[in-house]
């Protein structure tokens, strides 16, 4: 990539995909004629507001205002408008082609955020990337595989390829990362049928994963691991319930004892109950 073409990549990329497509479909000497008249407004500017245009670009501004430029001229308003919501983007690629693998990145995907210390910021968007190169559909929950991606990914400046990302999930998980998403999804489904539909993979793979030992250790330290916290949980609750309880005992003499009789009933009914099913799930 020659330093020409990533300079365009870095001004566009604070532009809108349909403003960009907008005006590469007029005529040639439509956006010669539009190019021209933005480079006259942009001379025409007070200083403070032509050095802000300046660093936009003539195209970049062409781009934006091809529309009615010719009937409504660019602005002092209009330009500090453009200027403070796209300066930032314009500024987050210029940080991403400071990566070594930032070509290779572009040339597959386009240019992609990153945060001071090369980490890939993550969202929707790379989300989608990572799991489309992975064989995966994510449609629900996406802030879930998110969070789940930050956590994976962190301290990392590599491109999360399926070989980082399957090195990454073995080093934290004991499984790699398509077997991981597998693993997350079913214990939430708990129906291969919905796992399937839910990754976009076919239900021949979901069987194979589970027949790895690896994924049934993880399986069973997983449904442990969320036990517990259930129990915690549980145990946290009905000691907050039974402090209410002694409050509402032993200081609120408002209340009449038949109605204080029935809230103890009605604890240790739930109590009862809740103790219950908890030696049955552990038999």
């Amino acid at each position: 990539m020659t330093d020409s073409e990533k300079k365009k990549c870095i001004s566009f990329n604070g532009l809108y995909q349909e403003e960009i497509d907008s005006f590469y479909e007029l005529p040639k000497e439509k956006q010669e004629e539009i190019l021209k008249a933005t480079e006259k407004q942009i001379e025409e500017l007070e200083p403070n507001e032509r050095e802000l245009a300046k660093q936009l670009g003539t195209l970049f501004l062409a781009i934006v205002y091809h529309t009615d430029l010719l009937e409504d001229p660019i602005n002092e308003g209009n330009i500090n408008k453009i200027y403070e919501d796209r300066i930032e983007w314009i500024k987050q690629a210029e940080d991403f082609f400071k990566r070594k693998d930032s070509e290779e990145i572009y040339k597959k995907y386009g240019v992609l955020e990153t945060y001071s210390n090369g980490e890939l910021k993550i969202d929707d968007v790379l989300l989608e990337i990572i799991c489309k190169e992975s064989g995966f559909t994510i449609t629900e929950d996406k802030q879930h595989y998110i969070e789940i991606l930050k956590n994976l990914l962190k301290n990392e400046d590599r491109f999360p390829s399926e070989e980082v990302l399957k090195e990454k999930s073995i080093q934290t998980n004991g499984i790699g990362f398509k077997e991981f998403l597998f693993c997350e999804e079913y214990i939430k489904q708990g129906r291969i049928t919905k796992v399937a539909k839910q990754l976009g993979i076919g239900r021949t793979t979901c069987y194979d994963y589970l027949k790895k030992e690896e994924v049934k250790k993880y399986l069973a330290d997983r449904r442990k691991e969320i036990k517990n916290e259930s129990d915690n949980l549980l145990k946290s609750g009905f000691f907050d319930c039974f402090q209410e309880l002694h409050s509402l005992i032993t200081d609120k003499h408002y209340i009449q004892d038949s109605d204080k009789i029935r809230a103890i009933d009605t604890y240790l009914k739930h109590y009862e109950t809740s103790i219950n099913k908890e030696n049955t799930s552990n038999e």
